[in-house]
């Protein structure tokens, strides 16, 4: 295994070319057809039994520590992130606990040590495509190299997007729909990272905003839309009271000023009032023609009430 990693120090410039070669490896893996191939029996079995019973730990170990790759660009992002801070914090007030960032939560715990062992998968495969433009190397061993490289990638971000939604879900759980968001991520040794946090604090700043504003207007408008929308107050009122007078029937409880007051009430809720005081322009106009009795004599009304209905 020594060996393998002098030759990886000795293939750094062809490491160097495969790394800024990434779009032509892209174009090209869309051109590769599919390729069917056996796998041998002893490698089957073997693999089989690694599945089913397991690798000794001192195994593994010797497998995770043969490769040791060092990255010229971006080497923040072959590490297994933590809990950030100010996350950690807001997480010990929600679950009203003490715990260390290791066991504050026992879902991130095991999705970490699962972390950790998809990191070491992907040290013998930048090896191998270290290796790839190497004239022994085949096109369809690079080919297959690149391949793996990319499915690990997308393994490696599955779960640590699965560790965020895990604890965003805990902390801040209206602000999930920002993990869809790609442009603010930043990778490094924190889990969310200080680009995510400054959205955060943006998003949480704008909805505060408009919680106030919504709060001064649920304030400044009636309670109860309809008990106590004051248009219709008003109409209610005067159909109430106008109906029987145009009849011809007394209304002892009925004065002039409570007339005038509805109707100017009406007049000066200008937010609402266009369309209900020209319906009570018509009622009027309507019933005064009709009315045994002049409705203007028997129902007095100032100037300004008067002008709105004419």
């Amino acid at each position: 295994m020594s060996s393998g990693s002098g030759s990886d120090n000795s293939n750094s410039s062809s490491s160097d070319s495969s790394t800024d070669s990434s779009s032509s490896d892209s174009s090209f893996l869309s051109k590769f057809s599919t390729r069917k191939f056996e796998f041998s029996k002893s490698g089957s079995t073997s693999l089989a039994k690694w599945i089913v019973t397991g690798i000794k730990d001192e195994k593994v170990k010797a497998c995770r520590e043969a490769f040791k790759p060092t990255l010229k660009r971006k080497s923040e992002f072959l590490v297994n992130p933590t809990l950030d801070e100010s996350i950690y914090l807001r997480l010990k007030v929600s679950k009203n606990s003490n715990a260390s960032k290791t066991n504050i939560d026992p879902t991130e715990k095991t999705l970490k040590k699962l972390s950790y062992k998809i990191l070491d998968l992907i040290k013998p495969l930048l090896y191998l495509a270290s290796r790839a433009n190497l004239k022994k190397r085949k096109k369809s061993d690079f080919i297959a190299t690149q391949s793996a490289i990319r499915l690990w990638a997308t393994l490696f971000r599955d779960i640590i997007k699965s560790r965020k939604q895990n604890i965003l879900a805990q902390v801040y759980p209206e602000f999930i729909n920002l993990l869809d968001r790609s442009d603010i991520w930043s990778g490094g040794e924190d889990l969310f990272g200080r680009k995510f946090l400054r959205h955060l604090v943006n998003e949480a700043k704008a909805q505060s905003t408009l919680e106030g504003i919504s709060k001064v207007n649920k304030k400044a408008s009636p309670r109860s839309t309809r008990s106590l929308h004051p248009p219709r107050i008003a109409t209610r009122a005067l159909l109430e009271t106008l109906l029987p007078i145009s009849s011809g029937r007394e209304i002892p409880t009925l004065t002039p000023l409570n007339v005038t007051g509805i109707l100017n009430w009406a007049a000066h809720s200008v937010n609402y009032a266009p369309a209900h005081c020209r319906n009570l322009q018509a009622f009027y106009a309507k019933h005064s023609k009709s009315a045994k009795v002049d409705l203007s004599a028997r129902l007095p009304l100032s100037q300004k009430a008067r002008g709105d209905l004419d």
